[in-house]
C-alpha cells in the first residue's frame, strides 16, 4: 500500500536556491527566477560547480522522483550527486547516489528504504561550454504507479518541458471536461475531487512551470503534445470534439481548444 497514499507533493527548486562554487571563475548571470547560466571553464575532471542551498526531506520507506530541467552547449558534461545524512546530524553521511546525464535525461528514483534523513543535491561538471540551470524538481513518488495520482502521465517535449495528465471514463459520456491547474506553489494535480464528482470522464492537466503569468504557453510542439492528448481520449470514448469542455484557472493558448457543450457523440 505504500505507493497508493493520499496527498501526493512536489516541489520546484528554482536556480535562486542555488549557490555557485567559489571553484568555478566563469561567467554567472541569471534571467529573472527562470534559469541560472554559468559560462566558462569546469575544468578536465568532474568537480562540484553549483548545489542546493535547501535540503529534500526523504523519509523511512518514501521513494522521490526527480527531473533536473537544463540545457548546455560546448562539450560540458555534468552528473548528479546526492548525499543523504543521518537524521538530526550535519555531516554524517549515511548514502550517495550519482546519476549520470544519461540518467538524467528521464525522472531519476532516490528510494530510501531506511531510516528518514535529508538529501543534499549538487551538480557536478567538466567541459568548457554553457550550461544553463532551469530547475530541479522533487515528487513524492508511487514506484511507476503514476505521477502524483495513481494513473497520471508525464508528457515531455524534446526540449525537456513537462506537462503532466490524468485521465478517469467517469460514466463514460459526453461531455469530456479538461481541467487546466492553475497557479501552484507546489507540484500537482487540482480538482481531482470536484471533477469526479461530476460523474464526467475528465481530463487533469497541470504544468509544473506555473507560477504567475502565462501558463501552458510554449512552442508548438508543446502546444500539440497536449492537443494530441486530449484528441486520443476523445476518440476512445467515442466522442467529437462538440463534447469537450475545457475548464480551469488559466489555459493560455489552448483556449482555442473550446468547442463549446453541446454533447455530439460518434453515431
Amino acid at each position: 500500500m505504500r505507493n497508493y497514499y493520499p496527498n501526493p507533493y512536489g516541489e520546484k527548486f528554482n536556480p535562486a536556491k542555488l549557490a555557485i562554487s567559489d571553484s568555478f571563475t566563469g561567467r554567472v548571470s541569471c534571467d529573472g527566477n527562470y534559469n541560472l547560466l554559468l559560462d566558462g571553464e569546469f575544468g578536465e575532471d568532474f568537480v562540484q560547480i553549483a548545489y542546493w542551498r535547501y535540503n529534500v526531506p526523504v523519509f523511512e520507506e518514501q521513494c522521490i522522483d526527480m527531473y533536473l530541467e537544463y540545457e548546455k552547449t560546448g562539450d560540458v558534461e555534468i552528473k548528479l550527486r546526492l548525499f543523504q545524512f543521518y537524521y538530526g546530524s550535519i555531516g554524517d553521511i549515511k548514502q550517495v547516489w550519482e546519476f549520470d546525464e544519461e540518467q538524467l535525461q528521464d525522472v531519476f528514483r532516490i528510494d530510501n528504504e531506511s531510516d528518514q534523513g535529508p538529501v543534499f543535491v549538487s551538480i557536478l561538471a567538466r567541459g568548457t561550454g554553457n550550461l544553463n540551470i532551469i530547475s530541479l524538481h522533487d515528487r513524492h513518488s508511487r514506484r511507476g504507479h503514476g505521477f502524483f495520482l495513481p494513473g497520471g502521465e508525464r508528457l515531455v517535449s524534446s526540449k525537456g518541458e513537462e506537462v503532466f495528465v490524468y485521465f478517469e471514463k467517469g460514466d463514460m459520456k459526453p461531455p469530456l471536461a479538461v481541467y487546466f491547474s492553475g497557479y501552484r506553489t507546489q507540484e500537482g494535480f487540482e480538482g481531482y475531487y470536484m471533477m469526479r464528482g461530476f460523474g464526467w470522464p475528465f481530463i487533469l492537466v497541470t504544468d509544473p512551470r506555473s507560477e504567475g503569468g502565462a501558463f501552458y504557453l510554449g512552442d508548438s510542439e508543446f502546444e500539440q503534445m497536449i492537443t494530441d492528448y486530449v484528441t486520443d481520449k476523445l476518440d476512445e470514448l467515442g466522442l467529437t470534439k462538440d463534447g469537450l469542455v475545457l475548464s480551469g484557472a488559466s489555459m493560455g493558448t489552448f483556449g482555442s481548444l473550446y468547442y463549446g457543450s453541446k454533447l455530439s457523440p460518434h453515431r
